[in-house]
């Protein structure tokens, strides 16, 4: 009888130890799958934080005038390793309106880019460890991301507006760089005192126009010096947005081309700064507005008088502040350059813009020539452990 029992006892001790070595192995095995999904997680969020980094970079890269191929693919090479991608395992393409156009190396590194491209797509992919995978000979296992962004007109601006407007056709015939003089009395010069034969004219910031808009950024048909001084100085916390050449669209500013002494001499504070010019096309008079214009903002139009106009902004230049003259003679002298901003796109590029706007965009798909060679896929990269690492760009 004792036999039959201690006999029992060992067999139930047995399958207990049993019973415990499976749910142990269980427990290892969905501790495992957390493990290896959490990681498999974070290691594709750190290449889509890698390939949004060098779209980016390289897209910013793309809108200088003065660019090459290669300085291009060395941004987006940077700033993919900063962000915890690896060098040797990244795919850069040129993207134009509609697909992918080819590899940036393709294009000759000392070249410059292609005029078609308008955006820069890339690919990182990194190799990880499995912690579950290598029970079962699979203990590596790559991660990619993709992402695109592209260069475009700024649509909108809301910080760094200076209130002077120059004309579109201004920056069409000075080159990024070339120095030039805005002048107190209605007058642009280069930097040898040629006339330019080019309008400019101070903005009321209290009246902003937009047919979409017609109220909340007309609230106050007069402007003094003291706030032109502030707007002047950077103190703008209002919204502009560009809207298309030749067209009705987008911000139509009220201004004039008066002569302001104050506003000069405070520019002085602003040396060395780049600031943001609004490009006009065109200028509209106050019996087109109140005639054309619909829905008609709550005030009264301003204007009618002392060659007060409605400038049609259709864009936006970068321009250093290089030296303020405040003696007998009054004028900003500056230069035209090229800056990237991240923020919304609208449209293409006007000519002459020097201020463009980069941002991330849908992924377009490759060449029907690259599609045709890869079987659809359009990326040359090949897996670690499947043909070696491909190379940059």
């Amino acid at each position: 009888m004792y036999k039959l029992r201690a006999q029992s006892q060992r067999s139930e001790s047995g399958v207990v130890v049993i019973i415990m070595a499976g749910g142990l192995i269980l427990v290892l095995m969905f501790a495992g799958l957390a493990i290896d999904g959490s990681n498999a997680y974070l290691q594709h969020r750190r290449m889509q934080n890698a390939a949004d980094a060098g779209a980016l970079a390289g897209a910013r890269l793309l809108a200088r005038h003065d660019t090459t191929n290669q300085s291009v693919l060395s941004a987006v090479e940077r700033y993919v390793e900063e962000n915890g991608g690896n060098v040797s395992q990244i795919h850069v393409e040129y993207v134009d309106a509609s697909s992918r156009i080819g590899k940036v190396a393709s294009y000759g590194l000392d070249n410059s880019p292609p005029v078609s491209a308008v955006g820069v797509y890339v690919t990182p992919t990194i190799e990880y460890r499995l912690f579950l995978g290598g029970l079962f000979g699979i203990s590596r296992k790559n991660s990619s991301a993709e992402a695109v962004a592209r260069v475009g007109s700024t649509g909108s601006l809301d910080n760094n507006v200076f209130p002077v407007a120059v004309d579109d056709d201004l920056l069409a015939t000075v080159d990024p760089g070339a120095r030039i003089r805005i002048w107190n009395d209605d007058r642009i010069t280069d930097a040898n005192g040629n006339d330019l034969n080019s309008h400019r004219g101070w903005l009321n910031f209290n009246f902003i126009y937009s047919t979409d808009d017609p109220n909340s950024r007309t609230t106050d048909s007069n402007y003094s010096n003291s706030e032109l001084k502030d707007w002047a100085g950077g103190n703008f916390s209002k919204t502009v947005k560009a809207g298309s050449i030749g067209g009705l669209d987008g911000d139509f500013i009220n201004g004039d081309p008066g002569v302001r002494d104050s506003t000069v001499l405070e520019s002085q504070a602003r040396i060395g700064d780049v600031v943001y010019l609004p490009i006009y096309d065109t200028l509209y008079s106050r019996d087109f507005m109140m005639e054309n214009m619909q829905p008609a903002p709550n005030g009264w139009w301003p204007g009618g008088g002392g060659g007060s106009a409605y400038y049609h902004i259709v864009g936006f230049a970068g321009f250093e502040i290089t030296e303020v003259k405040h003696g007998g003679e009054k004028y900003i002298e500056g230069r035209f350059v090229n800056r990237a901003v991240e923020g919304p796109i609208d449209g293409a590029l006007t000519a002459g813009e020097s201020l463009v706007s980069v941002a991330l965009s849908d992924v377009p798909p490759p060449s029907r020539t690259e599609a045709s060679l890869s079987g659809g896929g359009g990326s040359d990269s090949s897996p670690i452990g499947a043909g070696g690492a491909s190379g940059s760009g």
